[in-house]
């Protein structure tokens, strides 16, 4: 459940990289595409790899996967050595790679740097990318147990920090409606559906921009407040809060990515490539660390 976001997005890139072409129209080159997302205090993540397709042709999963690849993952040391985790081809036909049995049981640093590496028949140079993964966080303060939709002050919740080396923390946050089929929509999210033919399902969940903890409230011992609109309901019931901060490979892609698919003043020709931090072929390499809270939705009395 907590790592649901990220790995929609991460499918997402995945697609938008490896279903295109990413070099220039009529001049297609044939790149490796990389999609993993190591998570503060949770296992190895798998990692995927395919092939890219040419543009304006049926791109078929199974037939582009890369099944034969030499795959390492590396943590680096502050003195340069490294940790090596080996990883094996677990779904064959969709080139997911997963650690060795001995490995499975190994959680992800916060704070650490990992280096992704991979070998690729057909290919002479090492695909290969790095990230620094934000140190975990934890909620101390959760929001009540139940909540008035529009009454009084919208929910709160106080986190503990985390820290990424050089700036300030950037987070986005995901409110997902827990039981929709059971709970009606509230007075906004139903407007659209009547009003704008938008879908229910489109509404199950919900996500913030990228937000600066300079957009944040500082406590007086050292730990962020983080409010939730009451925009951000969509339906009553249960419902799951979740933060993530993020490393600067999902920072810049969510960034690119926003210029790809909401509309903006640029014309087509002008709109710049999806960012990558993977050298000799694209994808995301990224790390986040995440934690969660809940609350019920009550309609006003």
């Amino acid at each position: 459940m907590r790592q649901s976001k990220f790995i929609s997005l991460l499918a997402l890139a995945f697609t938008i990289w490896s279903g295109c072409d990413t070099s220039s129209l009529g001049n297609f080159v044939e790149e490796v595409a990389v999609s993993a997302l190591l998570l503060a205090d949770e296992p190895l993540p798998p990692i995927r790899l395919a092939l890219t397709g040419p543009l304006g042709q049926p791109y078929n999963p199974a037939e582009r996967s890369i099944n034969d690849a030499e795959v390492l993952l590396q943590m680096v040391r502050d003195d340069g050595s490294t940790v090596d985790y080996t990883y094996v081809l677990t779904v064959e036909g969709l080139g997911v790679y997963e650690p060795a049995d001995a490995q499975d049981n190994i959680l992800v640093e916060g704070g650490a740097t990992y280096r992704f590496q991979a070998t690729v028949p057909g290919f002479t140079e090492t695909v290969s990318a790095e990230t620094i993964v934000p140190e975990a966080f934890a909620v101390v303060d959760p929001p009540p147990d139940t909540v008035f939709y529009q009454v009084g002050q919208s929910p709160r919740t106080n986190i503990t920090r985390s820290s990424y080396p050089g700036r300030q923390n950037i987070y986005v946050y995901n409110i997902r409606a827990l039981d929709p089929e059971n709970f009606p929509l509230t007075p906004f999210a139903s407007d659209l559906v009547n009003e704008r033919d938008v879908s229910p399902v489109d509404l199950y969940e919900g996500n913030s921009p990228l937000l600066n903890e300079g957009n944040y409230q500082i406590n007086e011992d050292g730990t962020v407040r983080i409010s939730i609109v009451w925009l951000a309901f969509n339906f009553y019931g249960p419902q799951r809060f979740l933060i993530t901060a993020l490393d600067d490979a999902l920072v810049q892609f969510i960034q690119s990515q926003a210029i790809q698919f909401i509309p903006t003043t640029l014309s087509p020709g002008e709109i710049p490539n999806v960012v990558s931090n993977v050298q000799n072929g694209v994808g995301v390499f990224g790390a986040a660390a995440q934690t969660t809270a809940f609350t019920f939705l009550e309609p006003a009395p």
